[in-house]
């Protein structure tokens, strides 16, 4: 399943398979459940969130959409298997260019690192940490007397609409553009990759989509931009032999919590003091982050020092595997997952199966910065979660 929303938690996820095992006998090993995190879209279960950001009646609604998510996840996929054909599967890839997708994480020049600093003032920035992937992987499944479907992969943060409108921004407009641009009845199949460190903000450089257009058509330039790719791809994808039917697997991971260090206990005294002009080696967004009474830095001072978390992997006739993780991976996670995988095809996906979060590679830890201070995974957690993945593809592919 893909959903166009801002993340289902392990509740929501669970009825879905509970439902998927008694009614059409699926395993829950093969349920693999992805939110594109559109930031316009809605969030399933309250319970994430803590009790001073949502009043009940918000609370309500975010619970009822969870519980009338499940019937709707479940009629999708009687549809889906009352439609199966024979098919044969084609594979193809390409890049956008220019490129929409940023490293949203630099090192200033004093030091700390900032997220998405200002473009007003590119002398404080010193260097963009990492690079985004700007590719575009598509699966086209040919089908014996039905139309073909689409599968595409791209990664970064759908956050490009902005305001309180429900919108699947990018991602919508991805799927609509290509679905009316073929116009023979195709259907396409979207999944966001990693996408915990980049977004459409460009903060070096000039963008030519800014000399004639506004921002509010941004989102509509991204999503035309990916369909583009996936179109010039499409009549030119490699036929490949399917060798094997469907496996799934989800591995239980212990990954190491993010317990603060002593200079971030002392940031956090520093700021209840009323002193955090005294805070010094952190970013202003840093602190603001990790000295927020609803921190996860106040929360585990005292622990814990590990969490679980599913980790899963699906196989597809032996050539394309979907490779979740229950968060926001970042870029380098993705790209070691894509690069180490057995498989011709690798799809990365966040938020599959969970929502747990940001996912900083191991390498983004060691530097800092907003989404690892707010992370509740520490510094071993990219490496453990590549590991991890790596293990479960090739035990998928070795068919064990």
């Amino acid at each position: 399943f893909t959903v166009d929303n801002l993340g289902l938690t392990k509740k929501t996820i669970d009825a879905v398979k509970a439902k998927m095992r008694s009614e059409y006998w699926i395993p829950p090993e093969l349920v693999f459940v992805h939110s594109t995190h559109t930031h316009q879209g809605a969030a399933a279960d309250s319970s994430h969130y803590e009790e001073s950001i949502m009043d009940e009646s918000v609370r309500k609604i975010c619970d009822d959409y969870g519980e009338n998510l499940v019937p709707k996840l479940l009629l999708a996929a009687e549809q889906a298997m009352a439609d199966m054909r024979p098919a044969h599967f084609r594979l193809s890839r390409g890049e956008v260019r220019p490129v929409i997708s940023f490293i949203r994480r630099y090192r200033m020049k004093d030091g700390t690192v900032a997220t998405n600093p200002s473009r007003t003032h590119p002398e404080k920035i010193d260097h963009a940490l990492g690079e985004a992937d700007n590719s575009v992987q598509v699966v086209r499944i040919v089908r014996e007397g039905a139309p073909d479907i689409a599968l595409v992969n791209f990664q970064t943060h759908p956050d490009a609409v902005g305001g309180l409108r429900y919108n699947a921004d990018w991602p919508g407009i991805v799927r609509s553009t290509f679905e009316r641009a073929l116009g023979d009845g195709t259907h396409l199949f979207f999944m966001n990759g990693a996408q915990g460190d980049t977004n459409h903000f460009q903060v070096l450089g000039e963008n030519p989509f800014w000399k004639t257009h506004v921002y509010s058509e941004y989102h509509v330039y991204m999503g035309r931009a990916i369909a583009g790719v996936a179109l010039s791809v499409w009549d030119c994808a490699v036929p490949v032999e399917i060798t094997a039917g469907i496996a799934g697997v989800i591995t239980s991971t212990k990954v190491a919590s993010n317990r603060p260090d002593a200079a971030r206990v002392e940031a956090i005294r520093l700021f209840d003091a009323g002193r955090k002009d005294e805070i010094k080696g952190f970013g202003r967004m840093e602190i603001l982050a990790m000295c927020d009474k609803n921190s996860n830095a106040r929360k585990l001072m005292n622990g814990p020092d590990a969490f679980e978390m599913p980790v899963s992997a699906l196989s597809v006739g032996g050539v394309l595997a979907f490779a979740g993780f229950p968060g926001e991976p970042f870029t380098e996670i993705g790209s070691k997952v894509k690069a180490g995988s057995p498989f011709p095809m690798t799809f990365v996906g966040c938020l599959v199966n969970d929502r747990c979060g940001y996912l900083p590679s191991s390498s983004a830890s060691r530097e800092g910065g907003y989404e690892v201070v707010t992370s509740r995974f520490g510094a071993t957690c990219g490496d453990t979660l590549v590991g991890v993945q790596l293990a479960n593809l090739k035990k998928l592919k070795e068919g064990k």
